[in-house]
């Protein structure tokens, strides 16, 4: 009877598989950090409308070309932010170009925790309704390519996000070192 009740309520049980691809993903979100947080608020406050379209702008084609070319570095990355802030401000020079870097960085830091979390629901989502169906009848591979596909999507959001925290902390690094070194000339 049990061996019964097992094979009979089976299909209503998320896989292995799926519990082990699932649960690394979404443990490996990395939150921003709270330094990153400040500073963006700070800075963003004194932007003009103007400034903030094009540091949006600057953002959507960054985050455009890190989809088209996801094997970037976060080197390459922060190289790609310095060129098109350079390119939409081109009277800026030294710190500014930093500042403005780190804004855009951050945008599309921020752009993509929306897509994250927007993924992570739509997987919620299908899965509540892969159980439905599964209740109903026997599981489809379809449904299963379907999850898989959200998964490896999820895993290439997650890890464009983890370049731009890579990248961004390396503008900060950047600022703070020529900070200490303009503080240390002072003396």
């Amino acid at each position: 009877m049990r061996v019964a009740a097992l094979i009979l309520f089976s299909p209503l049980l998320p896989s292995a598989a799926q519990q082990k691809t699932v649960a690394p993903i979404v443990s490996q979100v990395r939150p921003l950090p709270d330094e990153a947080v400040r500073q963006n608020t700070r800075l963003a406050a004194n932007l003009s409308p103007s400034a903030k379209n094009k540091i949006q702008a600057a953002a959507t084609q960054l985050a455009a070309t890190t989809k088209q070319q996801p094997a970037m570095t976060a080197a390459q990355l922060q190289s790609r932010a310095r060129a098109s802030v350079a390119q939409a401000f081109p009277n800026l020079r030294g710190m500014d170009i930093d500042a403005v870097v780190f804004l855009v960085m951050m945008q599309c830091t921020q752009d993509q925790q929306s897509e994250l979390q927007q993924t992570m629901s739509t997987m919620q989502q299908n899965t509540a309704g892969k159980q439905a169906v599964r209740s109903a009848q026997n599981s489809t591979a379809q449904l299963s390519d379907m999850s898989t596909m959200q998964q490896m999507r999820l895993q290439m959001i997650m890890d464009r996000r983890s370049k731009f925290l890579d990248a961004l902390s390396n503008v900060m690094k950047s600022a703070s070192d020529t900070q200490s070194a303009v503080i240390a000339n002072l003396k």
